[in-house]
């Protein structure tokens, strides 16, 4: 897969990556330079179901998609 940043410096995820890993409209990533490589992970993950939380969630212990709440 390919992405371009934009003029405004932002990097466009495939749709099908933002699905695998629930990334939607306000879920915060880390980026990490590791020797050259740029990782982009979620800061927040369930630890049960393993999928990406926003803060919100993250700061109630709880998740959306799972029954972990």
């Amino acid at each position: 897969m390919i992405a371009k940043i934009d003029e405004a410096g932002k990097v466009c995820i495939p749709k099908k990556l933002r699905e695998k890993y629930n990334l939607i409209k306000g879920i915060p990533l880390t980026v990490t330079d590791d020797g050259g490589v740029m990782i982009l992970a979620p800061r927040y993950k369930c630890p049960k179901c393993g999928k990406a939380l926003s803060e919100k969630y993250a700061e109630h212990d709880a998740c959306p998609y799972c029954d972990r709440t």
